[in-house]
C-alpha cells in the first residue's frame, strides 16, 4: 500500500515469511518505506495482529466521524505510525505522522542509531483509500500466515 503526502509518501506491506523462519503467534512484520522532505528510511517493524485490527477499527471511525486519529504502534518503541484530522488556521487536514530507527553495527565511533521522524499532510479525501490499504495489509498478512502454516517449518513447498 502507497500512501502519497504533500511532502513525500509512505509505503508498506507484508514482509513475506520463509520455511525455518516462522513470525511469532500472532504477530506480522512489516515493511515500511518513507520518504519525507527529501529523506528517506525502511524499517521492517513487527506489530501485533490485534493493534493492525485496532488501527483499522480506529481508521473506519475517523472516516465516518471525520475526526479523530489512530495509532500503529510498533511491538518496540522504535517504530510508530499514527493518522489524525489536525485542526489548522485553514480547516481541518489529514496529516500521517511517524518514527522509524535502524540500529546500524559497530563503527570507529561505536554502535549507532539514525532515526526518522516525519510528518505529512495527506489529501484529505485520501482516507478511504488508507482503511482500504490497510484492510488488505490485514489480509495479506493472514494470507502470509496461512501459506506458512501450511508449508511447516523446514519444507520448501
Amino acid at each position: 500500500m502507497q500512501i502519497r503526502g504533500s511532502s513525500g509518501s509512505i509505503w508498506l506491506d507484508v514482509l513475506e515469511r520463509y520455511p525455518g523462519d516462522p513470525a511469532p503467534a500472532g504477530e506480522v512484520e512489516l515493511c515500511l518505506d518513507v520518504s519525507s522532505s527529501g529523506f528517506v528510511g525502511r524499517m521492517f517493524p513487527w506489530v501485533k495482529a490485534a493493534a493492525l485490527q485496532e488501527f483499522l477499527s480506529a481508521l473506519e471511525a475517523m472516516q465516518a466521524r471525520r475526526t479523530g486519529s489512530a495509532v500503529l504502534p510498533g511491538i518496540t518503541a522504535d517504530f510508530g505510525l499514527r493518522f489524525a484530522w489536525e485542526e489548522r488556521p485553514c480547516g481541518v487536514h489529514l496529516a500521517a505522522t511517524g518514527k522509524i530507527t535502524s540500529y546500524a553495527d559497530y563503527t570507529d565511533g561505536g554502535p549507532h542509531t539514525n532515526v526518522l521522524q516525519f510528518g505529512m499532510d495527506l489529501p484529505s479525501g485520501s482516507l478511504p483509500d488508507v482503511v482500504t490499504g490497510i484492510r488488505a495489509l490485514i489480509q495479506r498478512a493472514e494470507q502470509v500466515a496461512a501459506e506458512f502454516a501450511g508449508r511447516g517449518p523446514g519444507t520448501n513447498q
